[in-house]
């Protein structure tokens, strides 16, 4: 082999240099001679400890066989800097033969991490500490930045302890310390190129704010501004406060934040004046005053108010497709309402959902303010663009659910002109299908030269993550009622990919056991019709009475229409009960009628609206049931009875958690149920089985908490039968501390009458049982939910706990 060096040349690239990428550039346009006509024949890596020569070549993309180019070099050399572990790399090139060149990859890699030692840290948990920069990303910290996190083995790159270095005075910046000093010193390498890593920190001083003065604020007094922001003085907090007091206790520390005060408090008090007629309202400067000691701090809030304006004149230019007069009637704002800036946005919304609703996502809408002496005329700049049309629907991750259970919840066809809240709908669909554990939805916009109309389109997506497809529960169970049981059940659902679900369930306490089987069809014969039976064996012991059922159901439901709230269901219920009276002969004529062997034939019709977000930690959305019973008569059977129910339930969303906010989410629900049953041929009791009359108490659809189990109820010869009448209102407040996990402070109230004349508010509520407490939720894979309520039941005058886990409540 010829080994006469004709030409070597050495590139090195140091980063962030201009000159040294000029000097590349000139080395290539001098050399074309000896660069732009050689094969590399031989590709050889120097001066590698840790990275392989394999991997230095493989991420160079320098092959055998190619021409080498001033192009290859420069894309090589950015290549392996890219992979950030080396912190020299040079390229030569030796003369082999005629036409034929070896490349030499020279590096020099940074050093490795051995240790990370950090020295100073007094105020926060060292562990902590770690332990947030051991994450990697700063989220905890709510700062949108990601850092590698120093592991052993990682290397050590000027940028990354400077990211380190710049985390760690985040920490203390976030925590309310000021004056914090960070500085980090690298050790020289070991033999393995190993070093230690010191971050030594000079803490800063935690500074409560003693005072803060508002100057300019004639408009406005101080405590309302002071209201507003995150800082606040040290002492008690008023009445006013008490949404600081329900995050942070009482007695406010008044530590002073300067990271919030200065991203987030001077924001908000402007958009307080915003909001209150001074759209020209401004924070000027602030002043910080320490005392002697660096410890007490006053703060002075120079704002410029402006002069108080009104909403004036409004115009609407560029709009086709609406009217003036439809578009106007989704302002937030009237001619002579106060400026709030609040209604500004507000209608920008309205309006950008209504065209957004009708097809035109492109549309953009600009509001231009004209401000005079005490008025802002306001002109909507409407540009609508095109109508958008539905290309395709594109489904992606389901591997076993079949696509069209997925398309049948899909509120749009391709052809059809796209809609924002019919695309919501949809992924709340595919997701209350109860089959994937999440669903990543899309819209992609269609850049095709093959569509000639001028329509423009765009795809949908629909991304699935599927849950497993078959559960297997057992466990214990416990209930007020029933004390401590055991339970199992098997369910599928999504049997074979179709959406249909077969259960098999078991459970059995003191009180009760019950065995149930049933199979459903969502979409019989493709079409929007399900079907579903079931079969089921219960036993139950009351006081006074045991009953046992024996028995079978179908049922069948369709929607309204497609896509649609409303749903109409119709079920017939056949089954065998046996009751069996404990002491006949000391109660009264009623109860000991019931004691025997009947036959029940029931028909069941149903109408239910859901627009609930979700069915567990639920925010927002209503439920509503209305449903009819019928037995007897010319359904045959022993039992005649009819019964009437009707629920309603509102979800109000409080407080909806944000991205950077600790907040969780805050949500309220109104509930109320009520129900009356009578015999087929008359308004009372008669012969309606005992098992069927409404008795309140505990938890459950009947649950009054406070109150033991089935404790509220008509009295008859000393027993509780229940009653043909009932009513329950249920308020509940929650705090959806993660998607698991909820807690909820509620107040319940209700009873049950013989029949419905006997039913009288004329003193107010005196007629009702209440209570009220606070309860725990937990949603656990396998097991379902738990729950554990304490409540006060203000007739009985005693806490009552209820507990119950292994099912839903």
């Amino acid at each position: 082999m010829l080994t006469t060096k004709l030409i070597k040349w050495k590139l090195k690239w140091k980063k962030g240099r201009f000159m040294n990428k000029l000097i590349i550039t000139l080395l290539f346009i001098l050399h074309p001679f000896a660069m732009f006509s050689e094969v590399i024949s031989e590709v050889r890596v120097t001066g590698n400890i840790r990275a392989s020569s394999e991997f230095i070549i493989r991420t160079s993309r320098i092959q055998q066989g190619k021409e080498f180019t001033d192009l290859m070099a420069s894309d090589a050399i950015k290549s392996l800097y890219q992979e950030d572990i080396f912190q020299d790399i040079s390229l030569d090139t030796n003369y082999i033969s005629p036409g034929s060149l070896e490349v030499v990859i020279e590096v020099m890699e940074y050093p490795t991490l051995d240790s990370f030692h950090l020295q100073g840290v007094n105020s926060i948990k060292e562990s902590d500490l770690r332990n947030w920069i051991s994450q990697g990303s700063t989220d905890t910290l709510y700062v949108s930045q990601w850092i590698d996190a120093p592991f052993r083995g990682r290397t050590v790159t000027p940028r990354k302890l400077m990211l380190w270095e710049n985390f760690i005075y985040g920490v203390y910046k976030k925590q309310g310390f000021v004056g914090t000093e960070v500085s980090i010193q690298v050790g020289e390498p070991n033999f393995n190129g190993e070093v230690q890593v010191f971050v030594s920190v000079k803490e800063g001083k935690k500074i409560t704010i003693a005072q803060i003065n508002f100057i300019g604020n004639n408009s406005i007094p101080r405590r309302d501004l002071r209201y507003q922001i995150n800082n606040r003085e040290w002492g008690f907090y008023g009445w006013e406060g008490f949404r600081k007091i329900y995050m942070t206790g009482l007695f406010r520390r008044g530590l002073f934040n300067q990271d919030k005060f200065e991203n987030e408090d001077i924001s908000l008090i402007e958009k307080y004046y915003h909001n209150h007629g001074f759209p020209d309202a401004r924070v000027d400067s602030t002043d910080y005053l320490f005392n002697s000691d660096s410890i007490l701090l006053k703060i002075d809030v120079f704002i410029h108010e402006g002069d108080k304006k009104y909403f004036g004149i409004t115009e609407i230019q560029g709009n086709q497709f609406f009217s003036v007069e439809f578009l106007e009637k989704y302002l937030s704002y009237s001619s002579g309402d106060l400026y709030r800036i609040d209604d500004v946005n507000n209608s920008l919304q309205n309006l950008s959902t209504i065209y957004a609703d009708s097809g035109m996502i492109y549309a953009q809408i600009i509001p231009r303010e004209e401000k005079t002496d005490s008025l802002v005329n306001i002109t909507w700049e409407i540009s609508e663009g095109p109508r958008v049309k539905v290309r395709l629907v594109d489904i992606m991750g389901n591997f076993r659910t079949r696509d069209k259970v997925i398309r049948r919840q899909v509120t749009m066809m391709p052809g059809d002109y796209f809609s924002i809240s019919k695309f919501y709908l949809t992924v709340q669909n595919v997701y209350n299908l109860g089959f994937f554990e999440n669903v990543i939805p899309d819209v992609q916009r269609v850049m095709d030269s093959s569509i000639t109309d001028s329509t423009a389109y765009v795809d949908l997506l629909l991304e699935v993550i599927e849950a497993r497809s078959g559960q297997i529960k057992g466990g214990a169970t416990y209930s007020q009622g029933g004390g401590v049981g055991a339970y199992a059940a098997f369910s599928i659902p999504n049997l074979l990919g179709r959406g249909e679900t077969f259960e098999l369930e078991f459970d059995i306490n003191s009180q009760m056991w019950n065995f149930n089987v049933g199979y459903s069809e969502p979409w019989v014969f493709d079409t929007p019709w399900s079907l579903g039976g079931r079969l089921y064996a219960t036993t139950y012991d009351m006081d006074y009475y045991k009953y046992r059922k024996l028995g079978g159901q179908i049922s069948a439901s369709r929607p309204y229409h497609i896509p649609s709230y409303l749903r109409f269901y119709t079920s017939y219920t056949i089954e065998r009960v046996e009751v069996e009276v404990f002491d006949i002969e000391n109660t009264s004529d009623y109860i000991r009628s019931q004691d025997g062997v009947n036959y029940l034939s029931e028909l069941g019709l149903s109408v239910i609206r859901d627009s609930r977000d979700r069915y567990f930690n639920t925010t927002k959305g209503s439920y509503f049931l209305l449903r009819t019973n019928i037995a007897g008569g010319f359904l045959q059977g022993d039992i005649n009875l009819r019964e009437h129910l009707g629920e309603a339930r509102w979800y109000f969303p409080i407080y909806e958690k944000k991205v950077n906010s600790f907040i969780p989410t805050n949500a309220l629900m109104l509930r109320t149920r009520m129900g009356v049953i009578s015999d087929v041929y008359s308004n009372e009791i008669g012969d309606v089985p005992i098992y069927r009359l409404y008795r309140l108490g505990g938890t459950g659809q009947w649950g009054l908490r406070g109150y033991d189990d089935f404790s509220i109820g008509v009295v008859e010869e000393g027993e509780i039968i229940g009653g043909s009448t009932a009513m329950l209102f249920n308020a509940e407040y929650s705090i959806h501390l993660n998607e698991a996990m909820t807690l909820l402070f509620f107040g319940d109230m209700g009873n049950t009458w013989r029949d419905p004349y006997q039913v009288d508010f004329e003193n107010g509520l005196g007629d009702l049982y209440k209570g009220a407490g606070a309860g725990f939720r937990m949603k656990i894979p396998m097991m379902g939910i738990i729950g554990i309520d304490y409540a006060y039941g203000f007739s009985s005058q005693e806490w009552v706990p209820h507990i119950q886990f292994g099912v839903s409540f």
